[in-house]
């Protein structure tokens, strides 16, 4: 029995049907998938980029607490903020997540952190 070119073409084009149409859907909606990913990432990076800089110019700004509730040079030697002066004194004295009733009227913490912290 042989074929005719007709015959040959119909089982070549269900063929390509059958799996070469398939398999080129799932490749672009692989690349689409990656392009996404790769943007993603690049927005992720970026909004993290911005977050740094934008902590990092509140922290410039922050004043000291031991300056604000004017310390005495004997008392800041003790102190666990005046040792860790990049940390911010609300996260040193933490306790289990939450921090003392007194810091809840404390001029130090930004409002929008004071909000945020959860008092004993």
């Amino acid at each position: 029995m042989e074929l005719s070119f007709i015959e040959v073409a119909a089982i070549l084009i269900g063929i390509l049907i059958r799996f070469a149409i398939p398999i080129a859907l799932t490749a672009l909606i692989a690349l689409f998938l990656k392009w996404l990913d790769r943007r993603w990432q690049a927005e992720a990076e970026a909004d993290a980029a911005e977050s740094a800089q934008r902590a990092a110019s509140v922290a410039q700004e922050r004043q000291p607490c031991w300056e604000i509730h004017n310390c005495p040079p004997k008392m800041r030697k003790d102190c666990k903020a005046y040792l860790q002066p990049d940390t911010p004194c609300w996260e040193i004295f933490r306790t289990n997540g939450q921090l003392k009733p007194a810091c809840k009227t404390c001029k130090v913490p930004p409002p929008e952190v004071i909000g945020r912290i959860a008092y004993v």
